[in-house]
């Protein structure tokens, strides 16, 4: 009894450490953030620019994700609003994943036009 209550007692712990560092990370994370934006705004626009991207693409897939629950996510005891949020994720993840390969294309065509000059 006493090895599993150390067992469990031990597992907690390292979680609560790990969501600790998680919080502490993201807090420096966004420190830095607003410092980087605030002594150089004209170089931070980009990274603005790509935030306000990723915000909107986030709100949009969450506006149109669908909250229906389905047999399995009925079956899996899911809500509606967290039907949505995946369904916000999928749609974010698509737009990253289709925006980051139009971007090599784009850019490994526009080397070699570039290059032909």
């Amino acid at each position: 009894m006493k090895e599993r209550f150390f067992h469990t007692t031990g597992l907690d712990i390292s979680l609560y450490l790990t969501y600790l560092l998680l919080v502490v990370s993201v807090a420096a994370m966004l420190f830095f953030l607003g410092w980087r934006v605030k002594a150089n705004f004209r170089k931070s626009k980009g990274l603005l620019i790509g935030i306000s991207v990723l915000i909107f693409c986030v709100l949009v897939g969450y506006l149109t994700a669908s909250s229906e629950l389905s047999s399995i996510a009925v079956r899996l005891r899911e809500t509606p609003t967290s039907v949505k949020w995946i369904g916000a994720g999928l749609f974010s993840f698509y737009c990253v994943f289709f925006g980051t390969f139009a971007a090599i294309v784009f850019t490994l065509l526009y080397t070699a036009f570039k290059n032909k000059r």
